[in-house]
Formats: C-alpha cells, structure tokens, sequence
C-alpha cells in the first residue's frame, strides 16, 4: 500500500475496504470510530453501508476548508 501512496496513485477500493472492514471488526470501534477521507466513491460508500449494519450510525462531520488552505497545507 505504502508503494501505492509514494506514486501519488488512490490505493484500491478493494484493498480500502478490507482496511477498513478489519478495523470496524475489532472491539474497539464498538465505542465508535472515526472515517476520514472515506468514502470518496459510490463503490466505497456501498460497501460501507453494507460494513455498517448491525452499527448505530449517530453523528457525521462535516468539515469545510477553503481552497487556498488546502493548497497551502499541501505545498507546506
């Protein structure tokens, strides 16, 4: 994955997913668990709503950056 992340290129849903679907597995995301950048296509958003059954889903956040923020943190 870390190959993946170097080239600059999106590592694959598949491999997201599975990420993803271990960490909500554990025990410890039974007092919940924040997702960050997921998910980003309607591929990853139907797996995680197929991830989040048997899950209460309370709280989403939304968080606005302006553009030029984003740019800076990224040439920073």
């Amino acid at each position: 994955m870390a190959e993946i992340m170097e080239r600059g290129e999106l590592v694959p849903d598949g491999l997201v997913i599975g990420l993803i679907a271990e960490r909500i597995a554990k025990p410890a995301s039974d007092r919940g668990f924040i997702l960050d950048g997921f998910p980003r296509t309607v591929a990853q958003a139907e797996s995680l709503d197929h991830l989040l059954k048997g899950h209460e889903l309370s709280h989403v956040l939304e968080l606005k950056v302006s553009e030029k923020q984003l740019l800076d943190r990224i040439l920073g």
